[in-house]
């Protein structure tokens, strides 16, 4: 390792350990008010218990760290909210990044230790720096990609599933049942993450919850603007004493129709996407095999 090389390496360790030092500093001032009373009434008050896992997150250790590190950086909080949700992630936006921030963290003291060796064996220093950036990256993106793919595969199922669940609660209610009771029905037979949210909300209302209320919760658990949209038209059909089963009935022949052009739309984009094989891979090789008999032919005539 060059003199440039362990200079940049020195003044890193000692700037992190100046940055840790002066973190942990901001923990010595005196409590505030709120700080100082809300454990002594978090058993009384769900938003004091909330401040005060709050604050003993945020005292000392290396979540308070994080936590103080995240603050720092401008991310959109309300699109990760959102996504969590979809994905059925337990916790809130802020824990999710700290999360992302420890495993980068991690990444890149595996991508240092990496570039380390790599220097040790000739490499220029500045594999050291590269590798450690690419670490952190990587299991940063990796974080939030599974993160996205986990909610696009859980709306998948959701628009799979909601116009048989829809069907079902229209053939309940023509039957007789009433709109909570086959509510319950379909709930308690069905599977998938639709059923087990209708579920909950049934719960919910056995509880002594309105069932508007506890819809509307539902759909907000799920974050899926087809189901919120079908929920709300359910919710406007009871409230204003119209048809349920045919206004479920009509949002099953608007959700198939809208399927039928996400069908379609999906046909003509692969479509478009078999060309690519065919234009540089088959096309190639079939003029390939055209021409060169041919060429070979009139270079061995003359």
């Amino acid at each position: 390792m060059t003199a440039v090389g362990l200079a940049m390496l020195c003044g890193a360790l000692l700037g992190g350990g100046v940055w840790l030092c002066a973190a942990q500093a901001t923990t010595w001032r005196s409590a505030r008010l709120p700080d100082r009373v809300a454990p002594r009434v978090a058993r009384i008050s769900p938003q004091a218990f909330e401040h005060a896992v709050a604050r003993a997150k945020a005292r000392g250790g290396y979540r308070g760290l994080i936590s103080r590190a995240v603050a720092l950086v401008p991310l959109p909080a309300d699109r990760l909210s959102t996504r969590l949700r979809s994905a059925g992630v337990s916790g809130t936006s802020q824990e999710f990044r700290e999360g992302v921030v420890a495993r980068a963290t991690l990444g890149g003291a595996v991508g240092a230790a990496v570039g380390a060796v790599t220097v040790a064996t000739g490499s220029p220093w500045q594999s050291l720096v590269i590798l450690a950036a690419l670490g952190c990256a990587a299991v940063a993106w990796f974080a939030h990609s599974r993160l996205a793919r986990t909610a696009h595969r859980v709306h998948r199922d959701i628009d799979a599933e909601l116009p048989i669940v829809l069907g079902f609660v229209a053939i309940a209610v023509d039957a007789g049942d009433t709109l909570t009771r086959a509510l319950e029905r379909v709930a308690r037979t069905g599977r998938g993450r639709l059923c087990a949210e209708l579920s909950r909300a049934m719960a919910e209302c056995e509880l002594g919850r309105p069932l508007d209320v506890a819809l509307d919760a539902a759909a907000e658990r799920m974050a899926h603007p087809v189901a919120t949209r079908a929920l709300a038209a359910l919710v406007a059909a009871v409230e204003s004493g119209a048809p349920v089963a045919r206004t479920l009935r009509d949002e099953v022949d608007a959700l198939e129709a809208q399927r039928a052009r996400q069908l379609i739309e999906r046909a003509s984009k692969q479509e478009v996407g078999m060309l690519v094989p065919l234009v540089f891979m088959i096309l190639p090789v079939t003029i390939l095999f055209a021409v060169f008999p041919g060429v070979v032919a009139l270079q061995t005539s003359f």
